[in-house]
């Protein structure tokens, strides 16, 4: 991130670190108000998984496994509908240094793009070997589920499915890195994708959740 390295932690983190994380909020939220309009805010319950999220784009490697973050993974952010994910996302993509970036692409245009031109959008989104480059190999697929599924000359598919076991490959081979927003919690996503994508997103994503009383701040 284009941030200050020098500032100390608030005195209510137990551990040394370069970086200020009340002053980082603050322009995560500066950022979000400069985006979205004056009335973006980061509300208390939303601060913990912000937080999260600071210390990983930061790689700040000496909050990080007290965080439970493994900077090596990519995100998967669970929350309710209007709680800010894709916002953050966004925010903070806006933030990092280019070398990091990422796309942010709708599962659901996805699919539509599946059913008008075909396997070719799996295979170019999978950053397969030898397929056409895409502006970013880090991706943030968003409101993972919400999605329908795919249907192409008469032959169905579960698009996202495919895309993220085939992402997953390119994780564990070639350290590619996935970043996922959605509505649904753990057991909803087993029960839609199935337990051996469930367990491969375990390896490959951090979970940061939000509260579920967390604000619709789309009101």
């Amino acid at each position: 991130m284009v941030i200050p390295q020098d500032a100390s932690i608030p005195a209510s983190r137990a551990i040394q670190t370069h970086y200020d994380y009340v002053q980082l909020l603050q322009l995560v939220e500066e950022k979000g108000k400069a985006l979205y309009g004056p009335q973006y805010a980061i509300h208390d319950t939303d601060r913990a998984p912000v937080a999260k999220l600071i210390t990983y784009f930061t790689a700040d490697e000496a909050v990080a496994p007290q965080e439970g973050i493994q900077l090596h993974k990519g995100l998967l952010l669970c929350g309710p509908v209007g709680c800010g994910k894709s916002s953050l996302m966004n925010i903070f993509r806006s933030l990092i240094n280019e070398a990091y970036s990422y796309g942010i692409v709708s599962c659901r245009n996805l699919v539509t793009r599946f059913s008008e031109s075909g396997y070719g959008i799996i295979h170019r989104y999978s950053c397969l070997p030898g397929t056409a480059a895409l502006a970013w190999n880090c991706y943030c697929f968003d409101d993972l589920g919400l999605e329908p599924k795919g249907q192409f000359y008469q032959n169905g598919c579960n698009v996202m499915a495919e895309i993220l076991f085939n992402r997953y490959e390119a994780f564990v081979h070639r350290n590619i890195v996935t970043h996922l927003t959605t509505n649904l919690g753990p057991a909803e996503l087993e029960e839609t994708y199935g337990n051996r994508l469930r367990s491969r997103l375990r390896e490959m994503l951090n979970l940061v959740t939000f509260d579920e009383h967390s604000p619709d701040k789309r009101r």
